[in-house]
């Protein structure tokens, strides 16, 4: 009995993608969301210092809070880990 009888005339089709690329999917869409909120902090903290949004009672924890060091190593890791290529 070969392979296609046994299956009922179908033949079996290998997975459309492979793990490696799964995983390397998934580590992109977490870097878009790392780069997202580095983009939103660094805008919201633009926003602050034009004085058009307080949030946090002390200007010196909203600095630490939306600061643009914390923005721009947020959108760095994001970069890399969109654009690192693995395996």
């Amino acid at each position: 009995m070969t392979g296609e009888q046994r299956d009922g005339g179908r033949r079996r089709s290998r997975a459309l993608y492979t793990e490696a690329y799964k995983r390397e999917r998934r580590r992109q869409g977490r870097g878009w969301v790392v780069l997202t909120a580095g983009v939103v902090i660094g805008s919201t903290h633009v926003i602050t210092h034009l004085g058009q949004l307080r949030f946090l009672p002390s200007t010196g924890w909203q600095d630490l809070a939306v600061g643009y060091p914390m923005a721009m190593i947020l959108a760095l890791i994001g970069f890399m880990m969109i654009a690192t290529r693995t395996g």
